[in-house]
Protein backbone atom coordinates (compact mmCIF):
# COMPACT_ATOMS: atom_id res chain seq x y z
CA UNK A 1 0.00 0.00 0.00
CA UNK A 2 1.49 2.95 -0.54
CA UNK A 3 2.03 5.94 1.71
CA UNK A 4 -0.83 7.88 -0.24
CA UNK A 5 -3.15 5.00 0.69
CA UNK A 6 -2.09 4.67 3.91
CA UNK A 7 -3.00 8.32 4.74
CA UNK A 8 -6.47 8.56 3.42
CA UNK A 9 -7.95 4.95 4.51
CA UNK A 10 -6.38 4.52 7.85
CA UNK A 11 -4.86 7.80 8.91
CA UNK A 12 -7.72 9.88 7.81
CA UNK A 13 -10.46 7.40 8.61
CA UNK A 14 -9.87 7.72 12.14
CA UNK A 15 -10.34 11.26 11.75
CA UNK A 16 -13.88 11.37 10.64
CA UNK A 17 -16.48 12.95 12.84
CA UNK A 18 -13.12 15.08 14.40
CA UNK A 19 -12.80 18.56 14.66
CA UNK A 20 -9.27 18.80 11.97
CA UNK A 21 -8.31 21.95 13.37
CA UNK A 22 -9.45 23.88 17.03
CA UNK A 23 -11.58 27.11 16.03
CA UNK A 24 -12.60 25.92 12.52
CA UNK A 25 -16.15 25.61 12.81
CA UNK A 26 -16.80 28.12 9.95
CA UNK A 27 -15.13 25.97 7.18
CA UNK A 28 -17.42 24.02 4.96
CA UNK A 29 -16.59 22.26 1.94
CA UNK A 30 -15.97 19.27 -0.50
CA UNK A 31 -12.28 19.12 -1.59
CA UNK A 32 -10.64 16.74 -3.93
CA UNK A 33 -6.93 15.88 -3.99
CA UNK A 34 -5.69 14.12 -6.69
CA UNK A 35 -2.48 12.73 -6.98
CA UNK A 36 -1.07 12.60 -10.57
CA UNK A 37 2.06 10.32 -10.55
CA UNK A 38 -0.30 7.28 -8.88
CA UNK A 39 -2.81 6.22 -11.73
CA UNK A 40 -4.35 9.52 -11.15
CA UNK A 41 -5.72 8.41 -7.30
CA UNK A 42 -8.12 10.86 -6.43
CA UNK A 43 -9.66 11.04 -2.98
CA UNK A 44 -12.36 13.39 -1.74
CA UNK A 45 -12.74 14.94 1.84
CA UNK A 46 -16.29 16.44 2.78
CA UNK A 47 -15.60 19.14 5.65
CA UNK A 48 -18.22 20.12 6.97
CA UNK A 49 -18.13 23.14 9.98
CA UNK A 50 -14.47 22.22 10.14
CA UNK A 51 -15.32 18.10 10.64
CA UNK A 52 -14.12 15.49 8.66
CA UNK A 53 -17.56 14.24 7.40
CA UNK A 54 -16.28 11.46 4.93
CA UNK A 55 -13.20 10.54 2.59
CA UNK A 56 -13.62 8.77 -0.36
CA UNK A 57 -11.64 7.21 -3.28
CA UNK A 58 -12.72 7.74 -6.90
CA UNK A 59 -13.70 11.02 -8.76
CA UNK A 60 -16.91 12.88 -7.10
CA UNK A 61 -17.76 16.49 -7.99
CA UNK A 62 -15.81 18.79 -5.51
CA UNK A 63 -16.34 22.51 -5.16
CA UNK A 64 -11.91 22.78 -5.44
CA UNK A 65 -9.51 20.66 -5.65
CA UNK A 66 -5.77 19.91 -5.25
CA UNK A 67 -3.51 18.44 -8.02
CA UNK A 68 0.04 17.04 -6.66
CA UNK A 69 2.38 14.06 -7.28
CA UNK A 70 3.11 12.05 -4.75
CA UNK A 71 6.11 13.26 -2.91
CA UNK A 72 4.92 17.12 -2.50
CA UNK A 73 1.73 15.36 -0.69
CA UNK A 74 4.26 13.11 1.58
CA UNK A 75 5.91 16.36 2.42
CA UNK A 76 2.73 18.05 3.33
CA UNK A 77 1.04 15.26 5.14
CA UNK A 78 4.26 14.78 7.06
CA UNK A 79 4.16 18.56 8.05
CA UNK A 80 7.17 19.22 6.35
CA UNK A 81 5.95 21.18 3.54
CA UNK A 82 2.77 24.09 3.56
CA UNK A 83 0.36 24.01 0.97
CA UNK A 84 0.15 27.41 0.13
CA UNK A 85 4.03 27.01 -0.54
CA UNK A 86 3.57 24.31 -3.01
CA UNK A 87 1.24 26.28 -4.64
CA UNK A 88 3.25 29.24 -5.34
CA UNK A 89 5.85 27.36 -5.96
CA UNK A 90 4.03 25.77 -8.48
CA UNK A 91 4.26 21.87 -7.18
CA UNK A 92 0.14 21.71 -6.38
CA UNK A 93 -2.21 22.94 -9.30
CA UNK A 94 -5.88 24.21 -7.55
CA UNK A 95 -8.68 23.98 -9.76
CA UNK A 96 -12.27 24.95 -8.88
CA UNK A 97 -13.15 27.91 -6.31
CA UNK A 98 -9.89 30.00 -5.46
CA UNK A 99 -11.04 31.36 -2.32
CA UNK A 100 -12.57 27.85 -0.96
CA UNK A 101 -8.99 26.16 -1.79
CA UNK A 102 -7.18 28.57 0.20
CA UNK A 103 -9.55 28.65 3.23
CA UNK A 104 -8.75 24.56 3.03
CA UNK A 105 -4.93 25.13 2.32
CA UNK A 106 -4.85 26.99 5.80
CA UNK A 107 -6.30 24.74 7.26
CA UNK A 108 -4.56 21.79 5.88
CA UNK A 109 -1.75 23.04 7.11
CA UNK A 110 -2.34 23.78 10.43
CA UNK A 111 -3.99 19.80 10.37
CA UNK A 112 -0.70 18.89 9.24
CA UNK A 113 1.51 20.44 11.31
CA UNK A 114 -0.69 18.97 14.64
CA UNK A 115 -1.34 15.25 13.34
CA UNK A 116 2.17 15.09 10.99
CA UNK A 117 1.93 11.35 9.72
CA UNK A 118 4.76 9.13 9.94
CA UNK A 119 3.29 5.38 9.24
CA UNK A 120 5.82 3.25 11.94
CA UNK A 121 6.68 1.10 9.33
CA UNK A 122 7.87 2.95 6.20
CA UNK A 123 11.50 3.02 7.14
CA UNK A 124 11.56 6.64 6.82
Amino acid sequence: MTYTERYFKEFLMGKLHEQLVKDLKSLSAVVSITIHDEKSETWVLEIIQGTLGSVSHGPAPSECSFVMDAATFEEIARGRYQPEQAFFEGRVNIEGNMEKALQVATALTEFCKSYPFEPKDDGK
